[in-house]
Parts: structure tokens; C-alpha cells; sequence
């Protein structure tokens, strides 16, 4: 089990998680509060991938462009662009990826390098 650390998109900013091939997420407006804890409602198999990639500047702004993810920028990457495709973490690496699925939701999110693998090897990429 791995953390998801979702920064924009269709799911609650706030932690979820990667097990067994499955992303648990918050959909927008679902969790009560940060300290009583529960349970992620939504359960997407990586299966349900439909693009699958490392961010950068250009195909954040693309995303934000075309999904109308106004925020993505100022939450996500701050005033000074965007360096998140790999971003130096404490003991290894983190990786920022935008993901969208075939229902049409999508999610920015940041996993470590080693659950970015896995979730590469479950898609099949």
C-alpha cells in the first residue's frame, strides 16, 4: 500500500491510496474532516487508465486548458513553473503524473518513484 497525494482534478485534494492495483480516492466533497478516518469511497482499477504520464509545464497546461483545471497551475506548481515531473524527495524520488481514465475523470496527483513503476507495470506501459 502506497500514498497517493492528490493535488487537483476530479478527487478531493488529500491523501489516497495505491493497492493492489487500484487507486482509492476521495470524489470531491466526500471527506468530513482530515482527522476522523475513513475509508476513500472510489476505487479505480489501473486497468481504467486511459493516459498515463509524468507532468510537465506544457501537458499541465494542456490538462488545465482543455479540462478547464483552472487551479492546477496555482495549486500544483506555483508561481515559478513547474519542475514536478520528477522532484527531489526526502530519501528518493517523487513523481507528479497526470492521470485520466475512461470515465473522463482525471487526477494530478504525486507518488514515490517506486509506486510510480508499479503503476506504470499494472497499465502495462
Amino acid at each position: 500500500m502506497s500514498k497517493v497525494k492528490v493535488l487537483a482534478g476530479s478527487f478531493e485534494p488529500t491523501d489516497g491510496i495505491w493497492y493492489k492495483e487500484t487507486f482509492r480516492l476521495w470524489s470531491r466533497g466526500t471527506r468530513a474532516s482530515s482527522w476522523i478516518p475513513s475509508v476513500p469511497n472510489v476505487q479505480i482499477p489501473a486497468s481504467h487508465l486511459q493516459t498515463f504520464e509524468i507532468a510537465t509545464e506544457e501537458n499541465v497546461k494542456r490538462a488545465a486548458g482543455t479540462a478547464g483545471w483552472a487551479a492546477i497551475g496555482l495549486v500544483a506548481l506555483g508561481p515559478i513553473g513547474l519542475l514536478a515531473g520528477l522532484i527531489l524527495g526526502g530519501k528518493g524520488k517523487d513523481v507528479t503524473f497526470i492521470a485520466e481514465f475512461r470515465d473522463g475523470r482525471k487526477l494530478l496527483a504525486t507518488v514515490d518513484s517506486r509506486t510510480y513503476t508499479e503503476i506504470l507495470a499494472a497499465k502495462g506501459l
